[in-house]
């Protein structure tokens, strides 16, 4: 694999890595509209609180907690859930690699022979080059399938359109990279870059080439170079001049760029290994013939191949002394270490067109040094830019692998949670059946009747005082005729409206202390029904939505929480057995106003309404008319017949609540289906990234002998695949007839990687 093949893998991987990233933040906004719901707002609670505990400190996490507890709330995040799904931090390691392209960016000082390296690895002339220095803008190389060139400012503006040189219209013209003396001082002029586009093969990888001007010439230059070392998929090539060899702006220069990260990343570079006598003022010029072969002329090759270990070796003692290399390291094994002669590769090229024949051996040596140097370059482009691939594959498929996991995890935590409803609604309704045994049959026993009958006596005694007192006090509450200051009335229907309101007011009374007296006598199974009714409630939580709640489950709330506590308390809110009360107490109400209708019917004259003793004497009759043995025996068959009522609707409705299990309509069945809903697609991405990384590590598996045959496919040898054991692998084939088949076949990896 060349150069520009580990290049142009590189860009055909970014591209599937950011398909993958793409498809990834969509479904997560995805999932994010379907756990909106309110059915599903507790998963997404959820959710967003273990997310948070990946990104957050276990100290950070624990106040977040004591303060949710302390405030007794569910825990809120400013963050959407998508964000928290897929943190900032964690796209940002994923969209580095996408928001900047692979360069190779050559650094060094001035006339230290960058433009000539670069016109080789081009295997062009597009930087023009001369024995007197050139470079003085920063120049950008990338591919273009219509050659340009063009002076852009820093903010990416033409300036300029610049007309390309040569013969084939591809070498940038000499006086548009050099900045002249007036304009260092402009800052437009000086922060200006030569942007160049060809049609070269090496180019179609996506890699950009940079050749940076010399430092320390311009601040702002030195800025403008600062800014393209950022770049994280930047290789630097640092050339050093072979015949200045190691100066002192040269380590200044580096050890400005070691704190920046970039050392691990510079390959070094000794240039200009040929004598420094070579006669030629530029490589513009018409090349010189060679001449033949002779003893002298291999003397001279001896004596080059020990200039160049000389000028190789004296650099890389500096750069050892510098830190830049560890003192153990053998000059000629360090593959970042590299020396070169462009001039005598391009001598060699240009002659090998001219006689391909020719052996030329004086230049194999400069041949085979440019070679490793492509060589190593590859290597140590490789590895890195398939390290940084894998870094984003590793953080995506964490990223799905965490969400995925929680959706499995809550999947089987909601399938067993419906299996401990279930259990929950046959101990409540043993706890019910045994509760109702007990009161029918207490209602049945005699005494309760004869128990009753007693504590109702004693409440009317009791209360008889107060009820008398009141009534004395009574206001009339009249809309049809009014009551003279003397407080007496005629007629029947005056008389009759003013008995009334006093009765209602003693039946009221009476009314209340049946309620207490009844709370009194059921005071046990009262408490027991508050227990019985919270658990129903949460249960009805857990199994209905807000917006869309069951019959079975309002039915199941009104008959376990309205009805029995209702009966027991005498609550509004027990219609029920209030009107049961009102009934009875009506009929023995009834009987109490024929004497006094017979009474009011003897009346001739005015009847003094308003006094406080005809309001009494009116209470007092009522009181007297009272018959607790008949209401406790009234109340006892009442409780009885309405308690066996409720009972069969309560297990009714259990019964109902039972089926939406068994048919998997509960709250829990939809949660749970919505969240193994994501798990395929979650699944599939999972895969997609792991494909890139195995691809890089293992490289395509290539099918062998089959060796067995099976449900979902075919098994073949993988002889170019070995285990760390040193073993082959297997690969199996399988048959995917649809994106869902594949998402199944996913889910089921992931659940065995």
């Amino acid at each position: 694999m060349a150069l520009q093949d580990v290049f142009e893998d590189f860009k055909k991987s970014k591209a599937v890595l950011k398909k993958i990233h793409d498809d990834t933040v969509e479904y997560f906004g995805e999932i994010v509209r379907k756990l909106s719901d309110k059915g599903t707002a507790d998963i997404a609670e959820e959710l967003r609180y273990k997310t948070l505990a990946v990104q957050a400190s276990p100290n950070e996490v624990q106040v977040m907690v004591q303060t949710a507890a302390m405030a007794d709330a569910h825990l809120e995040f400013d963050n959407a859930l998508a964000e928290l799904l897929y943190t900032a931090k964690e796209k940002k390691k994923v969209t580095d690699l996408f928001d900047q392209e692979p360069a190779l960016i050559f650094v060094g000082q001035t006339n230290c022979g960058k433009s000539s390296i670069i016109n080789e690895l081009l295997g062009c002339k597009a930087l023009p080059t001369s024995d007197q220095p050139s470079t003085a803008r920063i120049v950008r190389v990338c591919h273009a399938e219509e050659p340009y060139c063009r002076l852009v400012d820093i903010g990416g503006k033409t300036l300029e359109e610049i007309k390309m040189k040569g013969k084939n219209g591809n070498i940038i013209p000499r006086k548009k990279i050099e900045l002249k003396s007036e304009d260092r001082g402009d800052p437009s002029k000086v922060g200006a870059i030569v942007e160049t586009g060809l049609n070269i093969e090496f180019l179609k990888c996506g890699v950009t080439i940079i050749d940076s001007p010399g430092r320390n010439e311009n601040k702002a230059l030195d800025n403008l170079v600062k800014k393209q070392l950022e770049n994280p998929q930047a290789f630097v090539i640092y050339v050093v001049d072979g015949h200045d060899l190691f100066t002192e702006q040269d380590r200044e220069v580096l050890n400005e760029m070691t704190p920046a990260g970039t050392d691990s990343s510079i390959f070094f570079v000794v240039s200009k290994l040929e004598p420094e006598d070579r006669t030629e003022s530029s490589d513009e010029d018409d090349e010189s013939s060679r001449h033949a072969a002779s003893a002298k002329a291999r003397k001279m090759r001896e004596k080059e191949r020990e200039l160049q270990e000389r000028k190789k070796k004296r650099v890389y003692e500096r750069l050892v002394k510098n830190g830049h290399f560890s003192s153990q390291q053998p000059m000629n094994q360090n593959e970042q270490f590299h020396g070169l002669s462009a001039w005598r590769i391009k001598k060699y090229h240009a002659m090998k067109k001219k006689n391909p024949k020719a052996s030329l051996e004086e230049f194999t040596d400069y041949t085979e040094a440019f070679e490793r140097f492509q060589i190593s370059l590859k290597k140590f482009a490789e590895e890195s830019l398939r390290a940084r691939i894998e870094c984003g594959c590793k953080t995506l498929v964490r990223v799905l692998s965490r969400c995925l996991d929680f959706f499995i995890q809550k999947a089987n935590v909601l399938k067993s949670g419906k299996k401990q409803i279930l259990k929950t609604l046959e101990t409540l309704l043993r706890q019910e059946q045994q509760v109702h045994e007990n009161v029918i049959r207490d209602l049945q026993d005699e005494k309760l009747a004869i128990s009753l009958q007693e504590l109702l006596s004693d409440a009317i005694i009791g209360a008889r005082d107060d009820i008398l007192k009141e009534a004395g006090d009574f206001e009339y509450v009249l809309t049809e005729f009014s009551i003279p200051s003397s407080g007496h009335v005629k007629g029947k229907a005056a008389v009759t409206c003013c008995r009334d309101q006093i009765a209602r007011m003693v039946v009221n009374k009476l009314q209340g202390e049946i309620n207490q007296t009844l709370t009194m006598i059921f005071r046990s199974r009262d408490l027991f029904l508050v227990h019985l009714k919270d658990d129903v409630e949460q249960i009805q939580r857990e199994i209905t939505r807000d917006n869309e709640i069951p019959s079975a489950a309002i039915a199941l709330g009104k008959s376990l929480v309205s009805s029995y506590e209702a009966q027991i308390t005498f609550s509004q809110r027990d219609r029920a057995l209030s009107r049961l009360i009102k009934k009875s107490i009506g009929q023995f109400y009834k009987a109490i106003c024929n004497p006094i209708d017979t009474l009011t019917k003897a009346i001739s004259g005015e009847v003094p309404v308003g006094s406080k003793k005809w309001k009494t004497n009116v209470a007092s009759d009522v009181l007297a008319e009272v018959d607790p043995s008949d209401m406790a025996q009234r109340i006892t068959t009442s409780l009885k017949q309405h308690f066996c009522k409720c009972h069969k609707e309560f297990t009714g409705e259990i019964e109902k609540v039972q089926g939406l299990f068994d048919r998997g309509q509960t709250i829990k069945d939809m949660q749970r289906k919505t969240v193994l809903g994501f798990a395929p697609s979650l699944a599939l991405l999972e895969m997609l990234a792991y494909g890139v990384m195995d691809r890089f590590k293992f490289g395509f598996p290539a099918k062998g002998e089959r060796i067995g045959t099976g449900a979902q496919g075919e098994v073949f040898a993988c002889d170019n695949i070995k285990t760390p054991e040193g073993r082959s692998c297997v690969v199996k084939v399988v048959s995917v007839a649809s994106e869902e088949v594949l998402k199944d076949l996913t889910l089921e990896l992931h659940n065995t990687r």
